[in-house]
């Protein structure tokens, strides 16, 4: 009777985990990963890294930022660009108008319209959009030709912002696609239409930052062939260092 109850307790306390939280064992290790790269606040306590949470449009710009390496002074004024987050630096919001005008300054949004929406929540495509911006990751955009995803409820951007992607594994989980199905059966599970989470989020942010990682080691291997090839190597070194390696 004992040994019954025990289990009994065990399954329930794994069915409230299930229940209470959304996020995997493998959306807690993304998190820490992208938190000792220093991209997100690291937290001891799982539960603060809030995975279930939808993320907010500020978050989502205040993170991006962070991904592509752009400085964050703490001492920063205001200067109005958006009327929805323009703060006092004394405000504890004030870091939402740094993190708004220093993305308007590097494209991640646009200074056309006079509002921001700071706290509405973003889909996964646009927080996909965002980060793949941030990460400077490879697009092809000749790659797209047709929505052909419209009838699923994609937008022709998103579907096109899929379809440029040349390594899927970036919303795919970080599976690569080995051809064209492959390709295909992820964009059509892409859900691009929901709110992202943050763990969302995070796992674009780890295998972009993986991407770059690849691509940095690979750009330095054809630099290498570049200054000790012969003439012909060297040459074809620099060609693809020129297209795949233009932050070098």
């Amino acid at each position: 009777m004992k040994k019954t109850f025990l289990f009994s307790s065990f399954f329930f306390l794994l069915s409230s985990f299930g229940i209470a939280h959304g996020y995997s064992s493998d959306d807690m290790a993304r998190a820490n990963l992208i938190a000792q790269a220093g991209l997100i606040v690291s937290h001891e306590a799982v539960e603060l890294y809030r995975l279930d949470d939808p993320m907010l449009r500020q978050e989502l710009i205040g993170t991006a930022l962070r991904l592509a390496g752009v400085d964050l002074p703490k001492e920063y004024a205001c200067r109005g660009y958006f009327t929805d987050a323009n703060f006092a630096p004394s405000s504890t919001d004030a870091w939402v108008c740094r993190a708004f005008e220093l993305g308007a300054d590097n494209s991640f949004v646009t200074r056309a319209n006079k509002t921001t929406r700071p706290r509405d929540k973003v889909t996964r495509a646009e927080a996909l959009a965002i980060i793949v911006q941030a990460g400077k990751v490879p697009l092809a955009p000749d790659n797209y030709s047709t929505n052909w995803l419209k009838a699923q409820g994609y937008a022709d951007w998103q579907t096109k912002l899929l379809s440029s992607l040349t390594d899927c594994r970036i919303f795919n989980h970080g599976v690569s696609c080995e051809d064209g199905k492959d390709g295909n059966i992820a964009m059509g599970n892409f859900r691009p239409n929901e709110p992202a989470t943050r763990a969302d989020v995070f796992e674009f942010m780890m295998y972009t930052q993986k991407m770059q990682d690849e691509q940095s080691r690979i750009c330095s291997e054809y630099f290498d062939i570049f200054l000790d090839g012969n003439i012909e190597t060297s040459i074809l070194a620099w060609e693809t260092i020129a297209v795949q390696c233009p932050n070098l």
